[in-house]
């Protein structure tokens, strides 16, 4: 928690926060942390990935596609992984 705040431009540690609150069961707090990441522009594909799974999970799927949509234009990924998001996002219609 405390990197997290002191790098909150760094997604390694909102993606550790959040996986760690995951376990936790603290479902809420780690979908919170991970908007906010996204929020900031804190993202890689990990980050993505745990956020769209919980959010599906939560039964929000429109979410969890409008996110994997976000992530298959985000040209900081390499074309492959956006491929694997723009097929997920197509699966959750």
């Amino acid at each position: 928690r405390k990197a997290s705040a002191l790098r909150p431009g760094d997604a390694r540690y909102a993606w550790t926060l959040g996986f760690y609150l995951t376990k936790q069961k603290r479902t809420d707090a780690a979908v919170e942390v991970l908007k906010g990441a996204v929020k900031r522009g804190a993202v890689n594909a990990e980050l993505y990935a745990l956020l769209g799974d919980l959010l599906h999970k939560r039964g929000e799927s429109d979410a969890a596609r409008r996110l994997y949509l976000d992530a298959s234009r985000d040209m900081s990924l390499p074309p492959g992984v956006r491929q694997r998001f723009a097929r997920r996002a197509a699966s959750l219609r």
